[in-house]
């Protein structure tokens, strides 16, 4: 929360000081250094998107082989996301960057959905410098024409994607990437959450016979993992009864890297 009493300046050197250290403490968690446990009172619930993100970026070290100077992060299926891109954008660059860094890092980070207005399609906003870039763009990935002359992604991250539910819309965008990816070096990674391990491991399920459909066998498969920076969505009530569910924001995540 802004406190009228800070100064812009002050301000922002706290907010920088903070992210310096959350990115001592991501690296050590990847390390296997900081339990998961140590998270969950140490960073801010708001933020469970980009740290879920740049977590993953790190762990397969994205940053570092990916092919071009760019690193492309694609968020598919966006809705209140899009309410907050800015902040998220900035976060997933802050926590990825490196104290040691000599070179200049860029990032293109392109939301997509279809609750974007139309308006705002295309949209190109940059930040430091131009380093940093977010592209909206309305549609879903994979069947919206404007999205498939688009850069080859690094990582497609797709938020409570519910792939049990939305069958078809999701079918599309794995045969998207997987196409996308062909004759690249190191391929791309994708991956999905969603709120309860069940609907999880249904849309795990689905997303091994897509794989399977489109000749990627013999890739990196990731089984459905509790995520170590979920964001509680359900209040736990007095009385625990068994129709009860918890569910999670970002809770459950599975994927594939081709």
């Amino acid at each position: 929360v802004y406190n009228e009493l800070h100064s812009v300046s002050t301000y922002e050197e706290c907010i920088a000081s903070e992210l310096q250290y959350f990115r001592k403490i991501l690296r050590e968690f990847n390390d296997g250094e900081a339990p998961a446990a140590y998270w969950a009172q140490k960073h801010a619930r708001v933020d469970h998107l980009p740290f879920s993100i740049a977590q993953n970026i790190l762990k397969f070290n994205l940053d570092v082989i990916m092919e071009s100077s760019v690193l492309r992060v694609y968020i598919a299926g966006c809705e209140k996301e899009f309410d907050t891109f800015e902040r998220v954008a900035k976060k997933i660059y802050a926590l990825t960057s490196r104290d040691d860094d000599s070179t200049t890092r860029r990032m293109e980070v392109y939301f997509v959905g279809p609750e974007l207005s139309k308006r705002l399609h295309n949209t190109v906003v940059s930040f430091y410098d131009g380093n940093l870039q977010c592209i909206l763009l309305k549609g879903l990935l994979g069947t919206s024409v404007e999205l498939e002359g688009g850069a080859p992604p690094d990582i497609v991250y797709c938020p409570n994607a519910g792939v049990a539910i939305y069958t078809h819309e999701w079918h599309a965008a794995v045969r998207w990437c997987i196409l996308n990816a062909k004759g690249r070096k190191q391929g791309c990674l994708m991956l999905f959450s969603d709120y309860t391990f069940e609907a999880a491991w249904k849309g795990y399920e689905l997303l091994l016979q897509w794989i399977v459909e489109q000749g990627a066998e013999g890739k990196t498969i990731l089984p459905v993992c509790e995520n170590a920076f979920k964001h509680p969505t359900l209040r736990k009530h007095e009385r625990v009864t068994t129709k009860q569910v918890r569910e999670y924001s970002n809770g459950f995540i599975f994927g594939f890297g081709t």
